[in-house]
């Protein structure tokens, strides 16, 4: 019995040496296609937002916290500002927008986010594209203020944010589809032609290979 618990837990961790090099190779191409992302509508990085929590620091009890927070890129956010929005973050200027890029390692058809690990025969991978709009000048910053304080608007639905001067607009788009960057450019222009429309907005898309 002792011998088969043995070979049993050897091949266990044979698959979970496999599986953090599958994990390296994920969080490239998944870091990767954000920042390209990014790029291609002339943004700039401006802040992260990691949904499934952070690792402990090295002072703090790591035995007593979820373990999915040792799983950073989980479910996570990047958000992106223009070079000049960049420069104030505590002002929105009205017609200013925000794009967030956000990775759903395992997104459920159903709830959009799976609540554990368990379901991911029946579920996907996902990037979800959101463009929130100002729709006023006010002193207020971008992240807390802002991002920090709404819902996700519903997929292609424009929302309207009562009260906060401010729009909402996203799409989700399965990983599996974006297998290449000429994928991937097409998925920008559709959702900047969308977000153009919904939005009433002014987007730049870069030509990144001649860049």
């Amino acid at each position: 019995m002792a011998e088969k618990q043995k070979e049993a837990l050897k091949e266990a961790l044979l698959d979970v040496r496999r599986a953090y090099a599958l994990l390296d190779s994920y969080q490239k191409r998944v870091l990767n296609t954000c920042k390209y992302i990014g790029d291609k509508f002339d943004m700039l990085f401006y802040q992260s937002d990691f949904s499934s929590g952070l690792p402990p620091k090295r002072a703090d009890d790591p035995f007593s916290r979820d373990p999915k927070v040792f799983l950073p890129l989980f479910n996570v956010a990047f958000l992106f500002l223009s070079s000049k929005t960049l420069e104030q973050t505590d002002l929105t200027r009205a017609n200013d927008w925000m794009l967030v890029v956000r990775v759903l390692a395992d997104r459920d058809s159903a709830k959009e986010q799976s609540d554990d690990l368990k379901g991911w025969t029946e579920s996907d991978s996902a990037i979800a594209l959101y463009a929130f709009k100002s729709t006023e000048d006010k002193k207020r910053n971008w992240f807390w203020d802002l991002f920090g304080q709404v819902d996700w608007p519903t997929p292609a639905k424009l929302q309207v944010y009562d009260g906060m001067a401010m729009e909402g607009y996203g799409r989700l788009f399965s990983m599996d589809d974006l297998f290449d960057k000429d994928a991937i450019d097409k998925t920008v222009s559709a959702f900047s032609e969308e977000i153009k429309k919904k939005l009433r907005i002014s987007v730049t898309i870069r030509d990144l290979d001649n860049a």
